[in-house]
């Protein structure tokens, strides 16, 4: 990605450079990403612990097994060998030698949009959570607790077109009907409490 963004060629000009709203906010990133990773180092780079001694009143202490610092800087090594091999395949591709991408990119055309497709991640989510959640949904759809919710929207609805057609506009009908309507509770609580 990075050799795509800032070392590819350009695909939009640029109408006009970005203002401090936006190049502050990119520093401030910039130098978090840079240096927030080294509030916590392990064993074998210094261990500092600033993160941990943070969380540590709240979270259970973090207790290694005997034996795993011995291989911890192999596994290290490893990691560094790993991702610094796919910093030079991508500088290796997409730089050095540009015109050997799109013929890979025919001959593991299945990998490649798995890779570019998000690692089948969504079509994951969307089988174990969306389709059964949809289909449930579909089932229960005619549930006795819907029935009723709709009922009382089509009551409400109900009496919304009866009182839709009382408002006309006029003034003096809406005080004549507080006024019958007051008239009539005074006189139901005359009759009830005499």
């Amino acid at each position: 990605m990075i050799f795509v963004t800032f070392f590819g060629h350009e695909k939009t000009h640029i109408g006009h450079m970005p203002g401090a709203s936006m190049t502050i906010p990119l520093v401030v990133l910039a130098a978090l990403s840079t240096f927030a990773g080294f509030i916590e180092l392990p064993h074998t780079f210094g261990h500092v612990t600033i993160f941990s001694d943070l969380l540590s009143p709240v979270l259970p202490n973090v207790v290694l097994r005997e034996g795993v610092e011995s291989s911890e800087p192999a596994i290290q090594i490893i990691a560094a060998v790993v991702a610094l091999s796919g910093v030079y395949i991508a500088y290796y591709f997409y730089q050095k030698r540009s015109d050997l991408l799109p013929g890979f990119k025919s001959a593991i055309r299945d990998t490649y949009n798995f890779w570019f497709g998000g690692w089948g991640f969504d079509t994951l989510y969307n089988n174990l959570f969306v389709r059964p959640f949809v289909y449930i949904a579909t089932i229960n759809k005619n549930d006795v607790v819907d029935k009723f919710y709709t009922g009382l929207v089509r009551i409400s609805e109900f009496f919304n077109s009866v009182f839709v057609r009382t408002q006309n506009g006029v003034l003096r009908w809406y005080i004549m009907g507080v006024v019958l309507g007051a008239i009539l509770i005074l006189t139901l609580s005359l009759i009830v409490n005499p």
